[in-house]
């Protein structure tokens, strides 16, 4: 890596400061596979924590029966809806404040 070149997780930082972000928007943005950010975006919540900062996680929620998944840190989507079994989620979205 270059001087001056930002490793993936500040590009992430970068990211968050400016809008919102689900996952796969993320991955899109930066050409890495989903999981990769998933990762990441762990590490990035605790390295905001060291300095002060804080990652929000909007909840998941189901497209179908509006369930949402409040209180769940993890960054993956949920595979289904534990109300109505729906697999028609919309994911957590990021943000920093």
């Amino acid at each position: 890596m270059e001087s001056g070149e930002a490793t993936l997780r500040q590009q992430i930082i970068a990211l968050l400061r400016v809008r919102s972000w689900d996952a796969g928007g993320l991955s899109r943005a930066l050409g890495i596979p989903q999981r990769q950010v998933e990762s990441h975006l762990k590490h990035v919540s605790k390295s905001l924590a060291a300095h002060g900062e804080r990652m929000l996680i909007g909840p998941a929620r189901c497209r179908d029966c509006g369930f949402t998944f409040a209180g769940r840190t993890r960054t993956t989507k949920p595979s289904r809806c534990p109300q109505c079994r729906s697999e028609q989620l919309a994911p957590p979205v990021f943000e920093i404040r």
